[in-house]
């Protein structure tokens, strides 16, 4: 790898650096140590980019990250391959859209639970509007890791019931906006119009709901994922 360094930022409080239940200084250093990942800086920024229209502040959070660890570290590669951005719940849709939009800043993405719903401003109003801008969209060199729980938000309480979960409260069980959306199937939409377009990802579908363990335990995974190619030298 030429002694370069890759580089991320993770959206969120949830994944503080110090979480006792995360581990992640251990994790990075398990992985690096063993030659899984490249050898990485990953700043975790507590910035709100929790709204639709925060892929601005994502994308100028993450350069001004990025610039301010260059300087100190002239060895963090410039390729927007080496670097990756990540976010849960509707930030993992943001970081999604900052990709997306940049992919010669950041190519890489990891969504927990991305709320790729009609309130998001690239869905058009519609719950499949992710999916299809996607599929007309040209190819990118671009790659996403995401993740979502079988047990996520759903639609309507029948339809969770339907699916054997647990859980009645208004926006972190139901959907509360005016999407009335199940974010497993929208989620499983993204993905397959991903696959239609053979961009580079992965869908994991864990069994917990909306929250970080959907995808913050399967972070050191989803990096290993994301940094394949470098890692494997393909």
């Amino acid at each position: 790898a030429d002694g370069k360094v890759a580089f991320g930022v993770v959206f969120g409080n949830y994944a503080s650096p110090t979480s006792n239940e995360y581990r992640w200084p251990a994790v990075l250093d398990n992985l690096i140590n063993n030659k899984e990942i490249p050898p990485m800086i990953l700043v975790f920024s507590g910035t709100n980019i929790n709204n639709p229209g925060a892929a601005g502040t994502a994308k100028n959070t993450f350069s001004a990250a990025l610039s301010a660890i260059k300087a100190k570290y002239p060895k963090v590669s410039d390729d927007p391959a080496w670097h990756v951005i990540g976010g849960q719940s509707t930030s993992g849709a943001v970081v999604f859209d900052v990709v997306w939009d940049n992919p010669t800043v950041v190519a890489n993405a990891i969504t927990g639970s991305g709320s790729f719903v009609c309130f998001m401003p690239k869905s058009g109003n519609s719950n499949d509007g992710y999916a299809t801008m996607i599929k007309a969209a040209a190819a990118k060199k671009v790659r996403f890791s995401m993740s979502v729980g079988k047990c996520d938000i759903y639609g309507s309480l029948a339809s969770r019931i339907q699916a054997g979960c647990s859980g009645t409260s208004p926006g972190g069980d139901i959907d509360s906006s005016q999407c009335a959306a199940t974010w497993l199937d929208v989620n499983k939409g993204v993905h397959n119009a991903m696959t239609a377009k053979n961009i580079d990802h992965q869908l994991l579908i864990t069994s917990f709901g909306h929250s970080d363990q959907t995808w913050a335990l399967w972070l050191g995974d989803q990096l290993r994922w994301v940094f394949r190619p470098i890692t494997c030298g393909s």
